[in-house]
């Protein structure tokens, strides 16, 4: 009875499940990630190009966040349901953690590229182009998001959704309150150090980098029975 009544006991049941364990995992560490490269990014987006960052305003800021959303829309109402179907969930993820992986590697390389001089405006291309990047990490962020809650909730029988849902609710909170307070912290000691590469303002970038490829192998410990559901 005290198992059935008591939530941490019903917690501890749900992640003695080996698959349950996995996936509950996968998506705190993920959610970890995901916060970080939340905070950082706008950081990024506003730090002076003297510092490794962008030098963009708040209104350009706004406008390639809103363009950001749109393109978001647009590709899970009309691009993902195209090919969701024809890929593995595991399979799928491992694509977009390797392709979210290069995406933060290649990031900080607009910071070297549209250079200006002082007072003058950013070029329309250079503008685009972040644009473009914004659009890719959002859109490779909601795949894996996706995937992972796909993977959580094939990992358990359907009258355990309920219980296993709020475990992982729980867990990526956890998870998601500590990336803010690293990922913000951990950015502004990378642009401020004045440390030769790659602890400068790459180190960011190339810390979240390694974070999904790590994930990527993390997955490969996965049973190929996440792909369906538990039954």
């Amino acid at each position: 009875i005290l198992k059935n009544v008591c939530p941490f006991m019903r917690m501890y049941n749900l992640m003695c499940d080996k698959e349950k364990r996995l996936s509950a995992m996968m998506y705190s560490y993920y959610s970890f990630t995901s916060i970080f490269n939340s905070e950082m990014i706008p950081l990024w987006f506003i730090a002076s190009r003297a510092s490794g960052g962008l030098g963009l305003s708040t209104s350009q800021i706004g406008s390639i966040m809103s363009t950001s959303g749109i393109g978001l829309f647009l590709y899970n109402s009309f691009i993902l349901p195209l090919y969701a179907h024809k890929w593995s969930t595991l399979m799928l993820m491992r694509l977009n953690l390797i392709l979210i992986s290069m995406l933060y590697a290649a990031l900080p390389l607009l910071s070297s590229i549209g250079q200006v001089q002082k007072g003058d405006s950013l070029p329309e291309w250079f503008l685009v182009l972040v644009c473009v990047a914004s659009i890719a990490n959002a859109v490779l962020n909601n795949n894996t998001f996706v995937c992972c809650n796909l993977i959580v909730n094939n990992s358990c029988y359907s009258d355990e959704r309920g219980a296993m849902n709020g475990l992982v609710m729980a867990l990526g909170s956890v998870f998601k309150a500590l990336g803010p307070l690293l990922g913000a912290e951990i950015f502004a000691w990378s642009i401020n150090s004045k440390n030769p590469f790659p602890f400068d303002y790459h180190f960011s970038f190339y810390l979240l980098s390694v974070g999904c490829v790590l994930l990527c192998l993390y997955s490969s410990s996965f049973p190929l029975t996440l792909n369906s559901k538990r039954v």
